[in-house]
C-alpha cells in the first residue's frame, strides 16, 4: 500500500530523534515522498530489478552481517552501487557504526545517512504505525509517539506482553493493526515479515507445500477457519 504525499525528512527526525551522520542539504529541504520502506537483502547482492530509490532505506543487523562476509573493498563496491541510486535518506538501526567509507560515499552520491537506538524490526513498525495511525506523513503537526503509546489500548498491549513473555500474537480485521501492536511490544504472527520466519510457518507446513509462498518478504494476514492449515499468495 502506498499514499501520494510529500513530507520534509525533518519532520521523521524529530519524530524518531534520529541521530544526523551526513545531510547533504538542510533536511528540511529533502523530501520523502512514499511512505513504503525497504531493507536491501537484494540490492546489496547486486540485484536491483524492481528497486524504488524513493523509499527510505533501511540498515540493519543482518545487512551488515551479509557485508561481514566480503573484504573491505568488496563491501565498498557493493555499497556504492547502493548508494549510486540516490534514496532520499538511509537510516542504520541498533546504533551500529558505519564505516568511514560509508560516511564518505554517503557525502559522495548525496544520500542522508541517519541513525537510530532502535531495533530494525521495532523502528519500521512504528514509522508504519504513525503513518497509519496518526496522519503524521500527510499532516505533519504531530511529534513524537504520544499519538501512538497514550492511547489505553497501547498501555493494555504493554502490560499484556510484559506479563506474558512468552504469548504470541494474532490481529484480525484492520489492514496494519499488526504494526501497531508490534510498536507496542507484542510478537505478532502475522506482522510484516521482512525476512521470512521459516522456523513458524514450516511447523506449520512440515512437508514444504507451500514455501514458495511464504519463503518471501510479505505482510502476513491470517484467517481462522474449520479446514486444514494452507497459504495463499494474495497480491
Amino acid at each position: 500500500m502506498s499514499a501520494k504525499f510529500i513530507v520534509p525528512l525533518q519532520n521523521l527526525i524529530d519524530a524518531f530523534n534520529l541521530e544526523e551522520l551526513y545531510l547533504p542539504e538542510d533536511a528540511s529541504s529533502i523530501a520523502i515522498s512514499t511512505s513504503e520502506i525497504n531493507r536491501p537483502g537484494l540490492q546489496l547482492s547486486g540485484f536491483f530489478d524492481y528497486f524504488d530509490p524513493q523509499r527510505i532505506q533501511i540498515l540493519g543487523k543482518s545487512e551488515f552481517a551479509f557485508l561481514g562476509q566480503f573484504g573491505e573493498e568488496e563491501q565498498e563496491v557493493l555499497i556504492e552501487k547502493y548508494f549510486a541510486t540516490s534514496p532520499p535518506a538511509i537510516v542504520i538501526t541498533r546504533n551500529i557504526e558505519p564505516t568511514e567509507w560509508m560516511l564518505r560515499l554517503a557525502e559522495k552520491h548525496r544520500v542522508a545517512l541517519l541513525r537510530t537506538a532502535d531495533g530494525t524490526s521495532s523502528f519500521m513498525a512504528g514509522l508504519i504505525a504513525v503513518s497509519l495511525f496518526t496522519g503524521s506523513y500527510v499532516r505533519p503537526v504531530i511529534k513524537g509517539f504520544d499519538a501512538i503509546y497514550a492511547k489505553p489500548v497501547a498501555r493494555e498491549i504493554q502490560k499484556i506482553a510484559a506479563d506474558d513473555k512468552e504469548g504470541k500474537w494474532i490481529t484480525q480485521g484492520v489492514v496494519g493493526l499488526s504494526a501497531y501492536t508490534v510498536a507496542c511490544g507484542a510478537p505478532t504472527v502475522n506482522s510484516c515479515n521482512v525476512y521470512p520466519n521459516l522456523e513458524l510457518w514450516e511447523s506449520l507446513d512440515p512437508e514444504h507445500k507451500y514455501s514458495n509462498i511464504y519463503n518471501r518478504y510479505a505482510h502476513v494476514d491470517v484467517e481462522f477457519t474449520n479446514q486444514k492449515t494452507s497459504f495463499e499468495l494474495v497480491w
